[in-house]
């Protein structure tokens, strides 16, 4: 799991939970170091993105950016907040629909990242 966010305590935390769940994480607190992951061979079932990060690449962009280089990955967002949603895909109309709202806890992270995993819900 590719896990995401400008915040690098969330991203700790994000990690902490799922080690305890045993995923193997990779980090990446820019989209930058992100899209290396994504462009690189390492194998990643999901991308756990938060939504609005700084630095031009949204976590919307990211999953579009991902999904296209790799068409089998899973993405699930997160946020804060409830985001305008009318100017994207209808793809990624559907990932925020489904995204995660923070704060979270352990057992719904691993509820969610489960159900995108399993495939229950579109990517």
């Amino acid at each position: 799991i590719l896990v995401v966010d400008d915040e690098p305590q969330l991203v700790e935390v994000a990690t902490i939970y799922l080690d305890d769940l045993g995923y193997r994480v990779l980090q990446a607190t820019n989209t930058k170091k992100a899209m290396t992951f994504l462009q690189g061979s390492e194998k990643i079932d999901l991308l756990f993105s938060d939504v609005i990060m700084p630095g031009g690449i949204d976590g919307y962009e990211l999953s579009e950016s991902a999904l296209e280089l790799r068409p089998e990955i899973k993405v699930l967002l997160v946020s804060g907040y409830t985001p305008d949603t009318d100017n994207l895909s209808e793809n990624i109309r559907h990932l925020a629909a489904m995204r995660l709202r923070k704060p979270y806890g352990r057992i719904e992270l691993a509820q969610r990242i489960r159900l995108v995993l399993d495939g229950e819900e579109k990517k």
